[in-house]
C-alpha cells in the first residue's frame, strides 16, 4: 500500500472528514483533499500526526513481527 492510500484508509476508519483531519493538524481546511490527489508520498511527521488524529500511531517494527491487522507503507 503506498501512502496516499494508506492516509485515504485512516481518513475512512476514523470516520472524519478530510477538512476536519486537516483543521485538526493545523493545516488549511482543503490541504488534505488537495495532499492526497497528488502523486508522491507526505513526510514521515506529516504521516504521523494524521494517523494520530485518526486513531492510529505510526509504529516502526520489525518486518517479522507485523501484525495481520498492521497497514503497511510500501513505497517501492
Amino acid at each position: 500500500m503506498d501512502t496516499n492510500s494508506a492516509l485515504r484508509f485512516l481518513v475512512e476508519a476514523s470516520n472524519k472528514s478530510q477538512r476536519a483531519i486537516s483543521q485538526e493538524i493545523g493545516r488549511s481546511p482543503t490541504w488534505l483533499t488537495t495532499t492526497l490527489q497528488r502523486k508522491g508520498s507526505s513526510e514521515c511527521s506529516t504521516v504521523s500526526r494524521i494517523a494520530g488524529v485518526c486513531g492510529y500511531s505510526l509504529v516502526l517494527v520489525p518486518s517479522d513481527d507485523i501484525p495481520d491487522n498492521a497497514i503497511v507503507i510500501d513505497v517501492s
